[in-house]
C-alpha cells in the first residue's frame, strides 16, 4: 500500500511544502506525514479530509494513490482498498487477543488474590476460664503474612510480671513477658518470615496451647474464632429497631428500676456473690454513681445520673462491646436486652 504514501509525498513535494509545512497546516505532528508517506500508517478519515481539501484531490483518488485519468488508476483503488480492510482486520484482531490476554491475565491476578487471602483473615476472641482472671477486649487478628495480639486482662491481685507461653510438649515457650506494676496487657505485632515473637507459620498449633503466667499463677488461655473473610458480598445489617411507641413504656420500666436500685445503695461497696451457680465479682462506687458487675466471661458497667444511665456491655468469647445510654431517647431491643440482663443481676444482690 506504500503507492499511497508514495502519490501523497509527490503532491506535496510538487506544491513545494516539507512534511513540517504539511504538519503546521495540517495542525498534526510531522511523524503521522513521515507515517503515512511510508506506508507505515493507514490515512484516517480526518487525513484524507484534510489532503483532499489542501490539494483538490478526490477521494478515490486518495485511495487509489494515482490521479482519476491514471492508467493503473481502476487497479490501485481496488487492490488499496481490498490491503485497508486486510491491515483494519489485522489491527482488529490484534486488539482482540490483546484484551483476551489483558482478561486472562487479571482473572490469573484476581485468582491468585483470591486464593491467598479469601478466608485467610480471621478475628479470634482470647478468654479463661480461671476465676481470678477476667480478660476483656482480648483478640487476635490472623492474616496471611501478620499476627495481632491484644490481651487485656484484670487479675485478683496487682500484677508485678505478665507472661505470655506457649507449651511444646514438655517445653514453655515464651512469646512475650513484661515486669512491673500494674501490668494490664500485652501486645505486638509479628510477621511472617521475621518471626520476632513466633513463628506465624504455627500459629494454629500455638493459639491451642497458649497460657498466660500472672505473678506466678499460670493460666490456660482459650482462643475461640469468631469472624473470618469468609463472604464475597456483603450486605448492610438490617435495622433491628422497633416501633418508638412500642419501647417507649419499656424503657421507662426499665429507668425507673435502675433507680429504684441505686437508691438502695449508700456506701461504697467490693465484693463477690454467687449468682445462679456463678461467681460475680461486685464493685459499686456511689460517689461516682457507678456499678460493675463481672466474672470470667462477661462485664457489666453502669454509670448513672438523674436523669439517665449508660452501660458498657463486655462479653469476651463473643467480642460484644455495646456502649448505650437510656434516657428519654428510645433505644433498640438489641440494647435493652443487656439491660435487662444487667438489672436483674442487680436484683438478685
Amino acid at each position: 500500500m506504500n503507492n499511497i504514501g508514495d502519490f501523497l509525498k509527490k503532491i506535496r513535494e510538487e506544491n513545494n511544502l516539507t512534511q513540517d509545512d504539511l504538519a503546521y497546516k495540517f495542525n498534526i505532528d510531522r511523524n503521522v506525514i513521515s507515517k503515512i508517506e511510508s506506508g507505515r500508517r493507514i490515512p484516517t478519515i480526518e487525513h484524507i479530509y484534510l489532503y483532499k481539501k489542501e490539494f483538490n484531490l478526490t477521494a478515490d483518488e486518495l485511495l487509489a494513490g494515482c490521479k482519476r485519468d491514471g492508467e493503473r488508476y481502476d487497479i490501485d483503488l481496488e487492490k488499496n482498498i481490498f490491503k485497508i480492510i486486510s491491515r483494519l482486520k489485522t489491527t482488529y484482531k490484534i486488539f482482540f487477543i490483546s484484551c483476551i490476554l489483558f482478561i486472562f491475565i487479571l482473572f490469573v491476578i484476581l485468582g491468585c488474590y483470591f486464593f491467598t487471602n479469601f478466608n485467610k483473615i480471621k478475628i479470634y476472641s482470647v478468654y479463661s476460664d480461671n476465676d481470678n482472671l477476667f480478660m476483656k477486649e482480648s483478640t487476635i487478628i490472623k492474616t496471611p503474612s501478620k499476627v495481632y495480639f491484644n490481651l487485656n486482662f484484670d487479675y485478683i491481685d496487682d500484677i508485678l510480671k505478665a507472661s505470655l507461653y506457649y507449651k511444646d510438649n514438655d517445653k514453655e515457650i515464651t512469646i512475650l513477658s513484661e515486669e512491673g506494676s500494674n501490668i494490664d496487657y500485652l501486645s505486638f505485632v509479628d510477621y511472617k518470615g521475621y518471626n520476632g515473637y513466633l513463628n506465624v507459620d504455627n500459629f494454629n498449633y500455638i493459639k491451642d496451647n497458649l497460657y498466660l503466667k500472672v505473678n506466678d499463677d499460670n493460666i490456660k488461655i482459650n482462643v475461640t474464632l469468631v469472624a473470618k473473610n469468609e463472604k464475597l458480598i456483603t450486605f448492610p445489617e438490617k435495622n433491628i429497631a422497633v416501633q418508638n411507641v412500642d419501647k417507649n413504656n419499656r424503657v421507662n420500666d426499665l429507668y425507673l428500676r435502675i433507680k429504684k436500685i441505686t437508691n438502695n445503695f449508700s456506701e461504697n461497696l467490693n465484693f463477690t456473690k454467687k449468682i445462679n451457680g456463678i461467681n460475680y465479682t461486685v464493685i459499686v462506687n456511689v460517689d461516682e454513681n457507678y456499678f460493675r458487675i463481672y466474672n470470667n466471661r462477661e462485664e457489666y458497667e453502669l454509670y448513672y445520673s438523674d436523669h439517665s444511665s449508660s452501660i458498657l456491655y463486655y462479653k469476651t468469647n463473643d467480642i460484644i462491646y455495646g456502649y448505650v445510654i437510656i434516657d428519654e431517647k428510645v433505644v433498640t431491643d438489641y440494647v435493652l436486652k443487656y439491660y435487662d440482663n444487667f438489672i436483674n443481676l442487680i436484683e438478685m444482690i
